[in-house]
């Protein structure tokens, strides 16, 4: 799903702002990497139905956070430093900290064993992924490296609400989310 966006932005861009998206594009995979290699795995291994329960809420808590409090420091310094609107840089960066809270509720349906769940969590994602890609095209919307960051991210927002009702993550709790935190360090 994350080669779509790709393959579109390389036919519509020119080479200086396909590099942008591409920019845009390794930040989302290294924080997915990040992601994943801290708080993911937590959420993976404790999403099962018994006491380890709160655990995994606390772990998608806490991605939660961490993603959005990065996505606010992005787009401060962002905002800063180029000349693009700040309601663009917005929609691109929020769009990346919506894709790393759906990724971590996919591993968590594959955790509970349902990879029927995943595969609809990701399946939404990547029908997401082309209507918005859609909607660049036919509508007066400019295809920039930054509108085509912000319709890949958030596309990801159906599968993140359905995924998260699947695995029965109801409401991030910022509470839960510093507790964890605190003891895994």
């Amino acid at each position: 799903s994350n080669f779509v966006p790709g393959l579109f932005a390389a036919k519509a861009l020119n080479p200086s702002d396909f590099g942008v998206f591409a920019l845009i594009q390794v930040s989302y995979i290294m924080a997915l990497g990040t992601t994943r290699s801290s708080l993911s795995e937590v959420a993976m291994f404790t999403s099962d139905r018994d006491g380890r329960h709160q655990a995994f809420l606390a772990a998608l808590d806490a991605i939660t956070l961490v993603s959005l409090m990065g996505a606010a420091s992005a787009i401060m310094v962002l905002s800063l430093v180029t000349e693009i609107s700040p309601w663009a840089i917005a929609a691109a960066v929020v769009g990346i900290a919506t894709m790393l809270i759906q990724d971590v509720t996919r591993l968590a349906a594959i955790g509970q064993g349902s990879p029927t769940n995943a595969l609809l969590n990701d399946g939404l994602w990547l029908v997401g992924i082309i209507a918005s890609l859609t909607v660049l095209v036919v509508t007066p919307v400019p295809a920039t490296a930054w509108t085509i960051a912000a319709a890949w991210g958030l596309s990801s927002g159906p599968g993140l609400i359905v995924g998260a009702r699947l695995v029965g993550w109801n409401r991030p709790s910022p509470r839960r989310a510093l507790h964890h935190l605190l003891e895994q360090h």
